[in-house]
């Protein structure tokens, strides 16, 4: 027999609760060889599955309760070595205490900040699903700290969606713990009024639509996050002018206090 060449894989790290799909693409695979081959994770064996151009095994569960390193082998079944990789790296998918901001207008293009219990890697790669079935789209995410990651938001239909993370492009586990909602964008259509003092203190009506489609809204003057804001209704805010030198600025209404 003649033992296959690995041309590349899939992924090399999965959560220590296992089954990580881990594909290893190769070069031409007899069909006498096809359940030649065992994937062993540290000291623990695995079945594989070969194809003509890939063998694929799943993770088992970790032996330890720590992010951890092993090495893995593709072995053939009577113990001969085949080939060993780097490293598959095993880690702790962390707990979310916290999205921020829980809502966001249909337009996307902002992130959610997602807080952790456990530590997050910086070197994991962190990828966000966002809805169900074929509406379903995945954004790129982040390290941002420690305890914190984040992922760009596309946009998407109003309404709850569910949210799902993954720590290596390939496992993803749903965010059961907070719910994530997209709602109708918020557009300004006039200003009364128009002209205020450079003092500040001046009352500014916005009229528009979607404006509260949050149950809130805050305004945004020339960049700044207005907290005074007031909700008369669905269509309209009320807002205190900041002072600001003489000139044109900016006025825009936010639904979750940061986006617009």
């Amino acid at each position: 027999f003649e033992n296959p060449f690995i041309l590349s894989n899939s992924v090399l790290s999965g959560p220590t609760t296992g089954g990580t799909l881990v594909t290893f693409s190769t070069s031409t695979i007899s069909d006498s060889d096809m359940g030649a081959f065992v994937c062993v994770f540290g000291n623990i064996t695995v079945s594989a599955i070969a194809t003509t151009h890939s063998i694929q095994c799943r993770s088992p569960q970790s032996n330890s309760n720590e992010a951890i390193h092993v090495n893995l082998f593709i072995q053939r079944i009577d113990g001969s070595l085949v080939f060993q990789s780097a490293s598959f790296n095993y880690y702790i998918t962390p707990v979310i205490t916290k999205i921020d901001p829980e809502y966001m207008s249909e337009l996307g293009a902002s992130e959610i900040f997602f807080t952790t219990v456990e530590p997050v890697s910086v070197h994991t790669s962190i990828s966000c699903r966002y809805g169900t079935g074929t509406d379903m789209l995945t954004s790129y995410g982040r390290y941002v700290s420690q305890y914190m990651f984040a992922c760009d938001v596309p946009a998407y239909r109003p309404g709850v969606v569910a949210i799902y993370v993954s720590f290596n492009g390939i496992d993803y586990n749903e965010v059961t713990e907070h719910s994530f909602e997209y709602i109708p964008h918020a557009t300004v259509s006039f200003i009364i009024p128009k002209v205020v003092s450079t003092g500040g203190n001046d009352d500014i009506i916005l009229h528009g639509t979607a404006l509260t489609a949050a149950g809130h809204a805050t305004c945004i003057i020339d960049g700044m996050i207005i907290h005074d804001t007031k909700i008369i209704n669905s269509t309209s805010v009320l807002c205190v002018a900041p002072p600001r030198v003489a000139g044109v600025v900016s006025v825009d209404v936010s639904v979750n206090g940061r986006d617009v």
